[in-house]
């Protein structure tokens, strides 16, 4: 995002340069916490209005090039802003940057960002494996989905087994690395993990279709059918909370984790 707001930040820097006062220019810019309008505002000055195509010609011209340049690094944002999440709130948490304004560090995820306490700390646990990927060639690619099917090899055997079998998987040519691909090759390796094996075990796995259950999917469970309707519920409850009272919403959120809670502990017995 950064790039994106420097080039709105540049048509204006000349006229607001401190040359006039020496102090300014050479003390260190202190880093700057920017609201949600702020970045909103310095992102439209740069991101172009929707616009219809002009041309029937394929080869894009000049400006679209850059609009396209523009847009994409807009998107690519989106695609590691999970991973930047993780890492900030981990140093919040574990310095406890939290402590002038909250005697918790649940305590602030809800109310500094109306983030539940679990969401935080699967980022949390999400950014060291996101981070090993990231800088390895196939870094484009990587997804919170993806990395969050890691996590518990990672939980058993360490990040370091979590990278290995996502790059044996993407290593494979012809083969498009999804969540459920991940999860399936998580899934044949087992209880045990052996690093000079993994690779091999998972070629075996792509080799018989990249699953490690019968070819004809069974029917889903009542509790799965169940799910599936609260799911839709939910998504429904969701897009009406936007007009809701923030304290009604708070409170169903609260009762609502706790019963989720009550499910997975019901789930663990």
């Amino acid at each position: 995002m950064s790039n994106l707001i420097n080039r709105g930040r540049q048509r204006s820097r000349l006229s607001k340069s401190p040359e006039g006062d020496p102090a300014a220019a050479a003390a260190p810019a202190a880093p700057q916490v920017q609201g949600d309008t702020d970045i909103v505002g310095q992102l439209a000055a740069v991101l172009p209005a929707p616009y219809a195509s002009v041309s029937e010609a394929a080869e894009l011209s000049a400006g679209e090039l850059r609009d396209l340049e523009t847009c994409e690094a807009a998107l690519n944002h989106l695609r590691v802003a999970f991973w930047a999440a993780g890492k900030a709130l981990h140093v919040i948490r574990d310095a406890r940057l939290y402590r002038a304004t909250h005697g918790t560090f649940e305590e602030y995820c809800e109310d500094r960002w109306e983030m539940g306490p679990r969401y935080a700390y699967r980022l949390i646990a999400a950014w060291p494996i996101a981070e090993r990927l990231m800088m390895r060639p196939i870094g484009h690619k990587i997804t919170e989905s993806h990395v969050r099917e890691l996590l518990p090899l990672a939980d058993a055997h360490g990040p370091e087994a979590a990278e290995l079998v996502y790059m044996a998987l993407a290593d494979v040519d012809g083969t498009r690395v999804t969540a459920g691909l991940v999860r399936g090759a998580v899934a044949a390796l087992g209880e045990s993990f052996d690093p000079a094996t993994a690779a091999e075990q998972i070629r075996e796995f792509l080799a018989l279709g990249g699953s490690t259950e019968s070819e004809q999917p069974s029917a889903p469970s009542p509790f799965e059918r169940q799910a599936r309707r609260a799911r839709s519920e939910f998504e429904k409850l969701a897009a009406r909370a936007r007009k809701a009272q923030r304290c009604d919403v708070r409170r169903f959120v609260t009762e609502m984790r706790a019963l989720l809670d009550e499910i997975e502990r019901s789930a663990a017995v």
